[in-house]
């Protein structure tokens, strides 16, 4: 069961975080290929990688499957001609690292609302257990 959420929540985030990404890139950059299935599968591609890597629960080689994944779209299947590679891969980088930031404050403020709910919940438990053994 626990494997079973870990792979549902990595491919639901990785599917996120991807789709912002390109999603960035088709808008601010101009496409390197006009094919119309590249793109797509790309897309899909970086999502399956780094669903098969964050379910190997190391964090270094999770970071470094989404930096190669974001660094080679951005360097050799985008261009811009007002900036250079650099820029873009910076720009990119910069975009992902907002996301990290914004997703795991998600998981904190969701890990919050649980805890905040499993202690309500003994709270409700005691009250009805001191009530049922000293009623008034």
């Amino acid at each position: 069961m626990g494997k079973a959420v870990l792979m549902f929540s990595s491919v639901v985030s990785c599917t996120i975080v991807a789709s912002i990404m390109f999603q960035f890139w088709n808008d601010r950059y101009v496409k390197r290929y006009q094919s119309k299935y590249l793109y797509p599968f790309l897309l899909l591609l970086n999502i399956v990688l780094v669903t098969l890597t964050n379910m190997l629960m190391n964090p270094f080689l999770n970071l470094l499957a989404n930096v190669v994944m974001i660094v080679a779209i951005s360097y050799f299947f985008y261009e811009e001609s007002n900036s250079g590679k650099f820029v873009r891969i910076f720009e990119s980088a910069a975009l992902f690292a907002v996301l990290g930031v914004s997703e795991a404050g998600g998981v904190y403020l969701i890990d919050l609302l649980l805890y905040v709910l499993a202690s309500h919940r003994k709270m409700q438990r005691c009250c009805r257990v001191s009530k049922t053994h000293f009623p008034n």
